[in-house]
C-alpha cells in the first residue's frame, strides 16, 4: 500500500487522508511540511538534491495522516540530513498554497514553512545520499541581492566554509519564479538577524 497522507479541502479543511499516488494523480489538497535552518552568522542552508543538483529548502516532505506538519518536519530533517531538531524551536512562518499542474502530476499542497535556528558553528549533518548530495550555505542578504535582481550570483560555501568554485542554481519548476518561491522565507531570516 502506499503512504496515506493527511489531505484537505481547498479551504484546509482536514479530509479523509488518501494514498500519496492518488493525491499526485488526481490533484487532492494535500500537506507539506518545509523546514529552513539558518544560524546567527546570516546564513541560510539549502539542501542539494540528488535528483535535481540544484538548492532547494533545507528539508521537506508529504505530512502522513498520522502526524502534524511540525512532526513532518522533525521527521525530514533527520532523515534527509540527520538533523535532530527540537520542535519546541520551530517557527512556523506561514502556510503557503501550492499549486502545480502538468499532464502526469497534479500537485496541490498546503505547505507548512518553519524556521530553525541553528547552533553557532553547526556541523552534525549526515545527509541520505539518496535524496541529498550535500549542504550549500549563503547569506541571507546576498541571496536575497539575486532574487531581487540587484546582482547576479553570490557566494556559496559547504560546510566547511569552502567557497564553492560553479554555484548551484535554486531548483524551480515549469513557471516558478525564485522571488516568488523563495523571497518571503529568505526575507523573514534576514529580518531575524538584524
Amino acid at each position: 500500500m502506499s503512504e496515506m497522507l493527511s489531505c484537505c479541502d481547498e479551504n484546509l479543511c482536514c479530509i479523509a487522508p488518501v494514498e500519496r499516488d492518488v493525491v499526485h494523480k488526481t490533484g487532492v489538497w494535500h500537506k507539506t511540511a518545509h523546514v529552513w535552518l539558518y544560524d546567527a552568522e546570516g546564513y541560510v542552508y539549502f539542501q542539494v538534491r540528488t535528483d535535481a543538483d540544484k538548492l532547494y529548502t533545507s528539508a521537506s516532505g508529504h505530512v502522513m495522516y498520522n502526524e502534524s506538519p511540525k512532526q513532518t518536519a522533525k521527521r525530514e530533517a533527520q532523515e534527509e540530513l540527520g538533523v535532530n531538531l527540537d520542535t519546541n524551536n520551530m517557527e512556523l512562518l506561514e502556510i503557503d498554497a501550492w499549486k502545480f499542474d502538468s499532464d502526469t502530476k497534479h500537485d496541490h499542497a498546503f505547505s507548512h514553512i518553519y524556521l530553525y535556528k541553528l547552533p553557532q558553528n553547526y556541523n552534525e549533518f549526515n545527509t541520505d545520499k539518496n535524496e541529498v548530495l550535500g549542504i550549500v550555505k549563503i547569506k541571507a542578504t546576498e541571496i536575497l541581492d539575486v532574487l531581487l535582481g540587484k546582482t547576479n550570483s553570490c557566494n556559496q560555501y559547504d560546510l566547511n566554509n569552502n567557497k564553492l568554485e560553479t554555484n548551484k542554481e535554486l531548483l524551480l519548476m515549469p513557471g516558478e519564479i525564485g522571488i516568488l518561491k523563495y523571497g518571503r522565507i529568505i526575507q523573514a531570516i534576514v529580518k531575524k538577524q538584524a
